[in-house]
């Protein structure tokens, strides 16, 4: 799911690790992913979205 960046978001990026950070002026969008392992769910990842992409969109499209 892509989502804007809320003030006080304290996620960290899945593939730099660095903090997915609010700017007041910028919308920044980030990527969610609910990551479900046999059929059971795990985990929540973020991304920031140009990560999201570098990493091949490992769950694919995300949605709106």
């Amino acid at each position: 799911m892509s989502r804007t960046v809320d003030a006080g978001n304290s996620a960290y990026c899945a593939v730099c690790d660095e903090l997915i950070k609010f700017r007041a002026r910028i919308r920044a969008e980030q990527i969610i992913c609910n990551v479900y392992v046999k059929n059971r769910w795990d985990r929540v990842e973020h991304y920031h979205p140009e990560c999201y992409e570098q990493a091949g969109s490992p769950y694919g499209e995300p949605q709106g």
